[in-house]
């Protein structure tokens, strides 16, 4: 936020959300040791996060607004990307 890089690169929202998502889907397998979790908890994870956007009012757009919408959707969909990369790896390891 310091930077305004959110507004400065258009992609850097969807680059932090899939990161996001491989972070938590790491996490979730270290913690875990079970690959069964990772979505569930990056969903989990990613709905806590957008909670917190709206909450703090740094999401960007009004909540319940249309931009706010497809916003949330659009980072959650981001998230689990990351999510799908990290089991896409797992299961090219075996």
């Amino acid at each position: 936020m310091y930077d305004y890089l959110y507004v400065k690169f258009w992609f850097y929202d969807i680059i932090v959300h899939i990161l996001g998502g491989v972070g938590i889907a790491f996490s979730t397998l270290y913690i875990l040791e079970n690959p069964k979790y990772i979505i569930i908890s990056t969903i989990i994870f990613g709905i806590l996060w957008e909670i917190f956007e709206a909450y703090y009012g740094i999401s960007g757009s009004p909540v319940g607004s249309f931009p706010y919408i497809i916003d949330t959707t659009k980072d959650l969909i981001d998230d689990l990307i990351g999510a799908l990369i990290v089991l896409s790896i797992i299961k090219s390891k075996k």
